[in-house]
């Protein structure tokens, strides 16, 4: 197992849950609940950071639309199944999330968003490869839903708040220092 040391890429989970603690509705939800404020943040952060990844259903979810101003990676066991999608910014990988990591690191790249879903974010943080976490708390409850760690075989992640920021009257976003996992 690759230690999280030896990885020179940064990974910073970026996430929007509803109050209640609920990723989505569903494999379909297109996260429209959260609003503009979130989407918003998203966009500059994960703009900022430059590279994205995130697993296939998130990709499926936004109906496999490729953002413009950052590169886009889709997780998943069939990377054939994007063959079609001609952007350059675009590539799908079916590598294990230390393995993807140094492929990054070897082509430059220092920092990440991880940008869902539930199994993916579970995943990294399994692995111990997730330095930071942006999480968009959304003025709104529902169940069912997918919880943020759901399907996780850990029971403890320790965080250090380093800072919050009102995106707008109802919503707050809290970014958190991975201490342990």
């Amino acid at each position: 197992m690759i230690n999280k040391s030896e990885i020179k890429t940064k990974v910073t989970m970026v996430m929007l849950q509803s109050m209640n603690g609920k990723l989505a509705k569903d494999d379909k939800d297109d996260l429209k609940w959260g609003g503009k404020a979130d989407k918003e943040f998203f966009g500059e952060i994960t703009q900022k950071l430059g590279v994205m990844i995130m697993g296939s259903a998130t990709f499926e979810a936004m109906r496999r639309k490729v953002l413009p101003g950052r590169r886009t990676i889709v997780m998943t066991s069939s990377p054939e199944r994007y063959s079609e999608i001609e952007d350059g910014n675009f590539s799908a990988s079916n590598l294990a999330p230390a393995e993807l990591l140094e492929v990054l690191a070897a082509e430059g790249v220092t920092e990440v968003a991880l940008t869902g879903g539930a199994k993916l974010g579970a995943a990294f943080l399994k692995a111990g490869l997730v330095d930071e976490i942006y999480l968009t708390i959304a003025p709104l409850a529902f169940l069912p839903g997918k919880d943020l760690l759901n399907g996780t075989e850990f029971t403890e992640i320790k965080l250090e708040l380093v800072g919050t920021k009102l995106l707008d009257q109802n919503t707050i976003n809290l970014r958190y220092r991975v201490l342990a996992q």
